[in-house]
């Protein structure tokens, strides 16, 4: 398993507008390894929170082979209401 730096993901203006702020973070596996699986942790899992994921990708490396995890994450919680996600890349030796 590896993981990124933590990323902080900002609360936007105004609360629940629909607004989301994002961010990205990227996990990378560590040379000869191919990922195979990944996610996201948020700094936070309280049900009602605003926050998204809007996307989770593959890296592609030179070769074709995934090498990493890059996730988008929103937040809308409204100002000072910052959150950090946190990027899984789950990898194996290729």
């Amino acid at each position: 398993m590896r993981t990124s730096t933590p990323v902080n993901v900002p609360g936007g203006l105004v609360a629940e507008d629909g607004k989301y702020e994002t961010e990205d973070a990227t996990a990378s596996c560590n040379a000869g390894e191919v990922a195979v699986g990944g996610g996201v942790v948020w700094c936070s899992d309280n049900d009602d929170e605003e926050l998204v994921t809007v996307y989770q990708q593959y890296v592609i490396g030179v070769n074709g082979r995934p090498t990493g995890v890059k996730v988008r994450g929103g937040n809308d919680l409204g100002p000072g209401q910052d959150r950090t996600l946190t990027v899984q890349a789950l990898c194996l030796a290729a």
